[in-house]
């Protein structure tokens, strides 16, 4: 089966030229693709890899861009722009949006790639803030600069997204130049943990502040006694459930210092 490309790719490379170059760019697309427009803006249609390389030279050509690398940046780039139209904006946008951050999207790499027919990207490794990823392609297929540039491209603008700073990549191999795949180390930039984490933290920490406050009282008490020549469970139990209620009135009652006597999975919890 010859490779394959999702018209994914004709989504938006379609009002890409309609804007760059006008209804007559958009024509010369059709009639090279021999499709309609619905065809080729619907995302799951697939069209000839071999087709998609012929439009973007037709692209090029149009623009009167010659350089592949830079046009297809530039095209990448209005790829990833986040279109309110729904001819326009594309189900990956949506869903990488939806993952919640950078790093689970690069996690997620090979499931959301669009080059499976013609080639295969992996992960290779993955930390909180860096990623090295794989693609590859498949034996007998020519990987042309302009895919290899589309995808990087849209792998570094996928953390804004969420309004952060583009990933940084280095290219430490490239299949369009010859090596066997193209290999990229991603680094990102992680969204903040929020006021809901650090406020869930912080309630947190003054619920075991509080609880860790009366275990204290009472095991300094069970210690000081184990070191008495008389130690006695009954007694002893009672000097710490005093000391535990006096220490309880006093500074939370009494100073009204926020430390709860219950720890929060103890429900109706009638010592406030």
């Amino acid at each position: 089966m010859p490779p394959e490309i999702n018209c994914i790719f004709t989504k938006g490379l379609i009002p890409f030229v309609e804007r760059v170059v006008g209804p007559e760019g958009v024509a010369a697309l059709l009639r090279t693709a021999g499709r309609p427009r619905e065809y080729l803006i619907a995302e799951y249609n697939w069209m000839p890899f071999s087709v998609a390389d012929d439009l973007v030279r037709l692209s090029q050509e149009l623009m009167g861009e010659p350089d592949e690398d830079r046009w297809a940046r530039r095209f990448a780039e209005d790829f990833m722009d986040w279109k309110p139209s729904h001819d326009e904006r594309s189900w990956a946008g949506a869903y990488t949006m939806s993952l919640g951050s950078p790093r689970a999207v690069y996690a997620k790499t090979g499931l959301l790639s669009n080059a499976k027919s013609w080639g295969t990207e992996e992960l290779l490794s993955i930390g909180r803030r860096r990623a090295v990823l794989r693609l590859t392609p498949h034996p007998g297929v020519r990987m042309p600069r302009w895919a290899c540039t589309w995808i990087r491209v849209c792998h570094e603008r996928y953390p804004t997204n969420w309004k952060l700073p583009r990933a940084r990549i280095v290219e430490r191999s490239c299949a369009a130049r010859g090596d066997a795949a193209c290999v990229w180390e991603v680094r990102w930039k992680n969204p903040p943990l929020g006021a809901r984490f650090w406020g869930a933290t912080a309630g947190g920490a003054v619920a075991a502040a509080g609880l860790a406050a009366g275990l204290a009282t009472a095991a300094a008490v069970f210690i000081g006694a184990l070191a008495g020549h008389e130690f006695r469970w009954k007694e002893v139990s009672v000097v710490a459930l005093v000391l535990v209620i006096f220490s309880y009135l006093v500074f939370v009652k009494g100073l009204t210092l926020p430390f709860p006597m219950c720890p929060s999975f103890i429900e109706n919890c009638r010592i406030r």
